[in-house]
């Protein structure tokens, strides 16, 4: 007995309604993939620590991304914490480039890009701090806890061997998509963060004019000087 038209037209949709669904239930949010993202770049750095496996994580999670914004809620790129933090500020926290490119191509992730935090931060700010590359000027006292300052060193390859340096190409990113750079704002937000900097840090911060330069330069320095000691 063969099927009829009608037939095969609602099993067909069934079945994408199905696979609609199902991709929707499995879909991970923005802030899902980035701290998936975190997770698998420290196990790479505790493994191999090839770049190019760092590379084929970061890779997936873009692609993870692209997934949600085709198919996920829209309001959840610019969903925020319960301290104002959203996706697009953890992405520039984080240095990744490459997300942090993806999520501006959403309207709203532009429309919302200098909302802060209950601290003050916008994603702009995030990126100007480059805390996995410069936590330890900011607060030199984390070489005192493993557990703070291992899971930075074993990701390095991931920041150092990139073309470009990952937080100035977000902060490039995020000034076209329309941030607006405080650098008076932004030095008084480091050193109101930043307690326990070295006295000539601050001093230095004090007059520079652009302090994601500085903190880089100074960061690789101790970084550099550390590891020339072990």
């Amino acid at each position: 007995m063969k099927s009829s038209p009608y037939n095969t037209l609602l099993f067909v949709s069934l079945l994408f309604f199905s696979q609609l669904l199902f991709a929707q239930e499995n879909l991970r949010t923005p802030n899902q993939i980035i701290r998936d993202l975190k997770d698998k770049l420290y196990v790479i750095g505790e493994t191999s620590g090839k770049y190019e496996k760092f590379i084929e994580a970061e890779k997936n999670a873009v692609s993870s991304l692209q997934m949600y914004m085709k198919n996920g809620d829209p309001a959840e790129l610019v969903s925020a914490s319960k301290s104002g933090v959203t996706p697009l500020m953890n992405a520039s926290f984080m240095g990744y480039s490459s997300i942090v490119e993806e999520m501006l191509k959403s309207d709203k992730v532009r429309e919302s890009i200098n909302v802060t935090d209950s601290n003050g931060w916008s994603a702009w700010t995030n990126a100007n701090f480059a805390f996995r590359q410069a936590a330890w000027i900011c607060n030199p006292g984390i070489f005192e806890d493993p557990f703070s300052y291992v899971p930075l060193l074993v990701t390095q390859p991931y920041y150092t061997e990139y073309n470009e340096n990952r937080y100035k190409n977000i902060r490039t990113q995020l000034e076209k998509s329309g941030a607006k750079p405080d650098m008076k704002g932004l030095i008084q937000i480091w050193n109101k963060t930043c307690i326990n900097q070295d006295p000539e840090t601050k001093e230095k911060v004090d007059k520079t004019d652009d302090l994601l330069e500085l903190v880089l330069k100074e960061g690789e320095k101790v970084l550099t000087d550390l590891m020339t000691k072990k």
